[in-house]
Parts: C-alpha cells; sequence; structure tokens
C-alpha cells in the first residue's frame, strides 16, 4: 500500500512539473500552414516571383530600346547641327541626354557609345 502511494505521488509529481512547463501549440498556424500547403501557396510565391524577374527583364529590354532611339537621335542631331540651330533643339536634345543617362543608371546599360556626338553639341551650343 505504501508503495503505491509513493508510486502515486511521484506520478502526480511528474505530471505537476509537465503543467509548470507548458508546451506551446498554436492550432491556428498548423490550419494556416495546411491551407497553404493545400492551395499551393509555395508554388503561387514561386510563380510570382518569377514574374516579377520577367517583368525587370522586359523593362530593361525596353529601357534598352529606348536608349538606342535616343542614341540615333542624338548622333544624327550632332551631324546635322549647324548655326542655325535653335536654342528649342538644343534643349529638346539635352533633355534627351539626361533621359540615356538616367536609363543607364536604371538598368545598367554601358554608356559611352555617343559621347563625341555629345561633345560636338556641346562644341556647337557655346558658339
Amino acid at each position: 500500500m505504501k508503495v503505491e502511494l509513493i508510486t502515486t505521488l511521484s506520478i502526480i509529481g511528474g505530471l505537476t512539473l509537465i503543467q509548470i512547463t507548458p508546451i506551446k501549440i498554436n492550432p491556428w498556424s498548423i490550419v494556416a500552414k495546411g491551407i497553404k500547403k493545400a492551395i499551393g501557396y509555395y508554388d503561387i510565391v514561386s510563380e510570382i516571383h518569377q514574374i516579377k524577374l520577367d517583368v525587370y527583364e522586359l523593362q530593361r529590354q525596353e529601357a534598352e530600346r529606348e536608349y538606342n532611339t535616343i542614341r540615333s537621335r542624338v548622333i544624327r542631331f550632332a551631324r546635322e547641327v549647324n548655326e542655325d540651330t535653335s536654342p528649342e533643339e538644343y534643349e529638346y536634345i539635352y533633355d534627351l541626354i539626361h533621359k540615356a543617362e538616367y536609363i543607364c543608371n536604371k538598368y545598367g546599360i554601358v554608356n559611352g557609345k555617343f559621347s563625341k556626338a555629345i561633345e560636338k553639341i556641346d562644341d556647337w551650343y557655346m558658339k
């Protein structure tokens, strides 16, 4: 009888320790993980990430096309510039040059392919 009483008390004491340090379980996080897995959440997230990369690449390609167009306009203007060129034409070309520099900085496009044309335009503008 005494052995049974001591065993019962030690079992109760062991349960008390478990009650003092309870394990915290959040049932909502388990449910949320199950729902995420059921609807393919992780696949959707990876697809969204890939779409963002694709969109950035398309934006970079479009910016590169625009840069090439601007470069062609500036080079053509440098060939055609003369003393009859109006200040508005210079202003327009300088705006294009600034836009090209912005595109180069934003998308990492290497500039310098039309620096001689810019120098020629600057020389004519200073006259």
